[in-house]
């Protein structure tokens, strides 16, 4: 009970980390800003795993311990994020009066959306499948936290190994589990099928509802259709349960993994920020798009493959259709961290 009391926390710890750190992303000037409340956690979901993988990745090429990266991680985020707080105060709770007003104004649509999000979180937290890929996602977590080495222990025999996958170098999705299991002191696999789970599920929620209020934007009534296609679309997952290797089952069975987050929640705000970039004609999306490509490569091996082409298919359909060539070569750098991910994988 203790241990979920603490997941619960964490959970919300971690929204509103995300909410600070995207209000800040939108003051940068190279960075375009997020228009509304769930835009900045989105934005901010993207900012802290890009900030995470720049200092987990120098410390697990250096072999160094959790402990020391968690050191190396905390102190100067804590310092950020304190910075932020102070800086943005007034202005971050003004965003919570406005979203609590706008949620109340559309209470009678919001209320089942939330419902039918609750009943998918408490789904996917009591029913994920139990085979050699959660051993081994969740296996990871566990060997760092309790041998508090980072890199180098087999994650299903527990001993050292001297060969090291390539994406287990640069996927820093369990190092992050791993630092706040030690932080909080709760069980890997208490945290992974809880707090882990359930921000895939608000996440995924949260840019369905962005994708259609875009979509019905000329609409008089966008914000309220929006919620009822998310309601559906939340309601679709479990029809689409007993496929294979789809986003709903990700979802439902596995939504704990980086692969679950590619599937389900990484490929829709990379559609989310194509779409943006191709209806504002601003040129920062690019930048964006690098950031998430970059988050996506720490969450998920397989997101360094499937992002580009979620978010590439789009932008050069539109970059010939209005003969924007400028956004070819803008396309490639955006997906740089990919292509040399990529190229590594290719030569061995």
């Amino acid at each position: 009970m203790l241990n979920l009391l603490k997941c619960i926390i964490i959970l919300f710890l971690e929204l509103n980390i995300y909410l600070c750190l995207g209000y800040a992303m939108g003051k940068i000037k190279f960075l375009p800003e997020a228009q509304t409340f769930i835009q900045k956690e989105i934005y901010g979901f993207i900012g802290y795993h890009v900030l995470f993988w720049c200092m987990a990745f120098p410390c697990t090429l250096l072999g160094s311990s959790l402990t020391s990266l968690i050191f190396v991680w905390e102190i100067p985020f804590a310092a950020l994020l304190l910075f932020i707080c102070i800086f943005y105060c007034k202005k971050i709770s003004a965003l919570y009066q406005n979203a609590i007003i706008v949620a109340w104004k559309n209470r009678f649509f919001l209320l089942p959306c939330l419902i039918m999000g609750i009943v998918l979180t408490y789904y996917v937290c009591i029913n994920g499948i139990i085979d050699i890929d959660s051993r081994t996602y969740i296996g990871e977590v566990t060997s760092m936290v309790n041998t508090d080495q980072l890199i180098g222990i087999s994650v299903t025999s527990g001993v050292k190994i001297n060969l090291i996958q390539l994406r287990r170098s640069f996927s820093m999705f369990g190092a992050n589990s791993a630092v706040l299991c030690k932080l909080f002191q709760v069980h890997p696999l208490v945290f992974c099928r809880t707090t882990r789970a359930a921000i895939n599920i608000i996440l995924f929620s949260g840019t369905v509802f962005e994708l259609f209020r875009r979509f019905f934007r000329h609409h008089e009534d966008a914000f309220s259709h929006a919620l009822i296609y998310t309601m559906l679309t939340q309601g679709l997952v479990f029809a689409f349960a007993n496929t294979i290797y789809t986003g709903s089952r990700f979802l439902l069975h596995r939504a704990y993994e980086g692969k679950a987050y590619c599937a389900s929640t990484l490929v829709l705000i990379t559609i989310l920020i194509a779409r943006n970039l191709c209806d504002s004609y601003d040129i920062r999306y690019f930048v964006l798009l690098f950031f998430n490509m970059l988050a996506g490569m720490s969450i998920s091996a397989s997101a360094t493959f499937i992002l580009p082409f979620a978010g590439g298919s789009i932008i050069l359909a539109y970059a010939f259709y209005q003969k924007k060539w400028i956004y070819i070569p803008a396309l490639f750098l955006a997906a740089s961290p990919n292509l040399v991910y990529i190229i590594l994988s290719l030569s061995g």
